[in-house]
């Protein structure tokens, strides 16, 4: 019962964490505010993936056919307006500020 409990800590204390660098051709969005919220990646081509990311989290479409995608960032899962970015396959949006729905500050990186 105790192993249990300490994995699920771990598990708990990883989530929005990134253990690994992205992979060539992958999207992927990082929060580097201070705040927790809840990002979307959306290639284009039905492929989407989504979650809460804590601060310093990263979540990554692996893959994607599309060349092209969408993030976007949310105060929360339940809130239907936010950021949007557009971006391309084999970079990362890194979200620097979120001032509101359609007022977020976006940073463009490339990935190899």
């Amino acid at each position: 019962m105790r192993r249990n409990f300490a994995l699920i800590l771990i598990l708990i204390s990883m989530a929005g964490r990134v253990t690994a660098s992205p992979a060539p051709g992958d999207i992927c969005v990082e929060n580097a505010t201070a705040d927790p919220y809840f990002f979307t990646i959306d290639a284009g081509d039905g492929n989407r993936r989504s979650g809460e990311l804590l601060p310093g989290g990263m979540l990554c479409l692996a893959g994607a056919a599309a060349k092209t995608g969408v993030a976007a960032a949310f105060v929360d899962e339940n809130v239907l307006e936010g950021c949007s970015r557009l971006m391309k396959s084999a970079n990362m949006a890194r979200l620097l500020r979120y001032d509101g729905v359609d007022r977020c500050e976006w940073e463009m990186v490339r990935h190899e």
